[in-house]
């Protein structure tokens, strides 16, 4: 078991801009950096591992693009330096990858990312950035983390691992959620009210690059259930793993075991 009392890891400690991982530089500071994008807003979905984030960014993206009209440019960055997220070793520090990616997102009104890990280049990527987050209660969490992940446990490390990855989903949650513009939702009341969501969203965006009121009213006004999807967002998981493993809560890894610290609320 992890003992109770392992020290939190801290936002210095989580910053993928600071250790770089797998060999992986930072894209815009140090030698051979890239020059930095023009944009206007970057719009970051980091929320935590199974607790929504994917639905988070299909139903921010598709808002956002209506309600910003013709005459704005959306680019949609996909997973951010997915190479590294897939723990793709680099010697070269940065990849033809990263560079692809950033001629495409160049000169855009809105770039959308998703983003797990804590990274802190990203949060001066535009002008402006808007980071959005999610969690969910832990016992649920750490069934369908258990349930999506499981399999490449050993029975005995099963418990640890699941407390090591919710603990480290909870602790970059909460570095995200320093930053200034930010905005954080529930599984559950995502789940329950994906509306609610999609205008707090436009609301924010609407804040910080100006649009009319009525721009997002007339988005907001035009939804209805049809446009949400249902069940399992990511495709790359099987709706099953969803439902999760309700073997990971056995008594030495009971949802009190599994205590966050941060509540998700």
């Amino acid at each position: 078991l992890v003992p109770p009392d392992l020290p939190w890891p801290t936002c210095e400690e989580l910053d993928w801009a600071r250790i770089h991982p797998y060999g992986h530089q930072p894209l815009f500071s140090g030698h051979g950096a890239f020059q930095r994008l023009r944009c206007g807003l970057a719009v970051i979905y980091a929320g935590e591992v199974r607790s929504g984030s994917t639905a988070q960014e299909q139903i921010g993206n598709k808002v956002l693009v209506q309600a910003a009209g013709r005459g704005s440019r959306i680019a949609n960055a996909g997973y951010w330096r997915k190479g590294r997220h897939m723990r793709e070793n680099t010697t070269v520090g940065r990849t033809h990858g990263d560079l692809a990616m950033l001629k495409r997102l160049n000169n855009s009104d809105i770039v959308v990312l998703k983003h797990h890990e804590y990274d802190s280049e990203l949060l001066t990527l535009c002008t402006h950035q808007l980071v959005v987050t999610s969690c969910r209660d832990a016992e649920t969490q750490a069934m369908s983390v258990s349930g999506s992940w499981g399999k490449q446990w050993s029975r005995s490390n099963k418990c640890s691992e699941a407390r090591r990855t919710l603990r480290t989903a909870r602790a970059t949650s909460r570095c995200w959620e320093k930053h200034r513009w930010h905005s954080r939702t529930t599984y559950a009341s995502l789940r329950k009210n994906p509306k609610a969501f999609a205008e707090r969203l436009l609301q924010s965006a609407a804040s910080i690059l100006g649009w009319r009121a009525q721009a997002v009213d007339d988005v907001v006004n035009s939804l209805d259930e049809k446009s949400f999807g249902k069940g399992e967002a990511n495709r790359l998981i099987p709706s099953s793993s969803g439902q999760g493993d309700a073997s990971i809560l056995v008594n030495e890894c009971s949802p009190a075991t599994l205590s966050l610290l941060y509540p998700c609320e």
